[in-house]
């Protein structure tokens, strides 16, 4: 492992550790084995291979869109095992570029390392819970590196399902599904008989075992109504509205046999709920409330005391957070909203210049700690002081936790006055229905 990777992986992984609630991974113990491609979806852009190479126990190289290497960010990248893929787009000779990547490629695998390829292609501008076709490239690199070694090396392919609650939302969750490995060395008399057929029948099958690894909708139509029934059940992936006594691994095999559900039904079977749930959604508008404010005043489940106790006891961690790390934050989104015209990138983005600027503008910290605390000697001053630098991270998190609670506080207040029992008919309504139609 270079020494670029190691520090990413030690600092993006705290980085998400507190950006993201629960992290989940499933069947990760697979990927301890070497000279694996790994093909995953890519929901998030930026944001999916700092999660798969952070927590999917596999040190891989992955392939990056060639534009963001440049002179300057050349040996970065390079040291932090990213490799350049050429598209159509990037100009002349993509295919000459990619045939020395390729071989890039072949030389990681013969190492008995991994590579990471998203699979699809490209990112969606709006984060949908379903997987787009599966390109080609990845089983063309392995098959290529088999010929390259005479067939002498097993290589072997892994599907990574990556499932966000929500990909850009903080405190929400990640589940990383992996499939079983799938041996290339076992197509050998097919490929070499026809290697064009061999790659597409594998990519076809390919396709039906990453959308096992997902919740996949198939029908683009047919998403909103998924994430509304997901939000009144309270059993699914949504973002906010959960039971949170189901695990994750629960509320996502929820979430993709509902999906399963809904890809075998008919437009016209779905009429009713569709309506209902529109309906549903332009009563909370008019109230100016979310289902989950609404879900709490009805369960009596927000307890103004004990949140107002944790408040009083986050606040001090909290103003702090806002000293070292809050308000280089807001000058950090203003820029990247700015520049980056896809909201998708922002999450992403705003995590990795976060944790380098952040780190970077709180650095001198360390070589204060004897003006800080002249009483003890250099040593422990630089101790306490190394201990409270690298604590800035949960001070960010309570200074957010502090505003999050202070936004329920408000909403809570707004509903005072509120009647929502028309909402709450409307809702047992609906629950009724998704009951009788869906069953589970």
């Amino acid at each position: 492992m270079r020494v670029l990777y190691f520090i990413w992986w030690l600092f993006f992984g705290y980085g998400l550790r507190l950006f993201y609630r629960k992290i989940v991974v499933l069947n990760g113990k697979r990927n301890k084995e070497g000279s694996t491609i790994f093909i995953s979806n890519h929901p998030a852009s930026f944001m999916d291979p700092l999660v798969v190479s952070r927590f999917n126990n596999a040190i891989v190289f992955f392939l990056t869109r060639s534009d963001v290497f440049t002179p300057f960010t050349n040996p970065f990248f390079k040291s932090a095992h990213m490799l350049p893929i050429y598209r159509q787009q990037d100009g002349l000779n993509t295919n000459e570029k990619n045939k020395e990547v390729f071989q890039k490629c072949s030389e990681v695998l013969m190492k008995n390392k991994n590579i990471l390829i998203f699979g699809e292609g490209l990112t969606d501008d709006i984060f949908v819970r379903r997987v787009k076709p599966l390109k080609k490239g990845a089983l063309r690199i392995g098959f290529t590196a088999l010929e390259a070694c005479g067939w002498k090396k097993k290589i072997y392919i892994s599907l990574v399902g990556i499932n966000y609650t929500q990909a850009n939302l903080y405190g929400s969750d990640i589940l990383l599904s992996n499939s079983d490995k799938i041996c290339l060395n076992d197509y050998r008399e097919a490929f070499e008989e026809n290697p064009s057929r061999t790659i597409s029948s594998i990519n076809q099958d390919l396709e039906v075992i990453i959308q096992n690894q997902l919740t996949h909708v198939d029908s683009i139509d047919k998403v909103d109504l998924h994430e509304n029934i997901m939000m009144m059940t309270r059993k699914g992936m949504h973002s906010t509205c959960f039971d949170d006594n189901l695990t994750l691994e629960e509320r996502w095999n929820y979430s993709k046999s509902l999906a399963l559900w809904l890809n075998k039904q008919n437009d016209s079977s779905l009429i009713e709920l569709k309506t209902m749930l529109i309906d549903y959604h332009n009563s909370l508008s008019i109230l100016k409330i979310n289902e989950n404010n609404r879900y709490l005043q009805e369960n009596k489940e927000w307890n103004l005391f004990l949140n107002f106790c944790r408040f009083m006891m986050l606040l001090p961690l909290g103003i702090l957070g806002m000293i070292h790390a809050g308000i280089p934050y807001l000058l950090i989104k203003v820029f990247v909203e700015k520049t980056f015209k896809r909201d998708v990138f922002w999450a992403s983005v705003k995590i990795i210049l976060g944790i380098i600027i952040i780190g970077l503008i709180n650095l001198p910290l360390l070589f204060l700690g004897s003006l800080f605390l002249p009483c003890l000697s250099l040593l422990e001053s630089n101790i306490y002081v190394s201990i409270y630098y690298l604590s800035i991270g949960i001070f960010a998190y309570a200074a957010y936790e502090c505003k999050l609670l202070i936004t329920i506080f408000w909403n809570q207040f707004q509903m005072r006055n509120i009647d929502i029992s028309k909402l709450n008919e409307q809702s047992t309504v609906i629950l009724n229905k998704i009951n009788h139609d869906i069953q589970l």
